[in-house]
């Protein structure tokens, strides 16, 4: 995808492309965590349909949004990550 033009640019320079290519590990990464966690609470009898802030890695996720204000904006850890694609 980096060698492809449209518009007289590569498809990768354009700035939508990169922050949809830098979701998708983030994504990937948070559906995995989840994924991994499911069985413990199950096993513990903790997972349900109940408020999910019972669990610890939705604590953590709620927890830590704010340091987003601290790090830099959204757009701007996009545009990082996606430098490293």
């Amino acid at each position: 995808m980096k060698p492809r033009k449209a518009f007289g640019q590569r498809v990768m320079d354009f700035q939508n492309t990169q922050f949809k290519l830098a979701e998708c590990p983030t994504k990937a990464t948070v559906a995995r965590t989840f994924v991994d966690q499911c069985p413990l609470w199950h096993m513990r009898g903790r997972l349900d349909a109940g408020d999910m802030n019972e669990c610890p890695i939705a604590r953590m996720y709620t927890e830590a949004r704010v340091q987003r204000i601290y790090v830099g904006t959204n757009e701007t850890m996009k545009v990082l990550i996606a430098r490293g694609l």
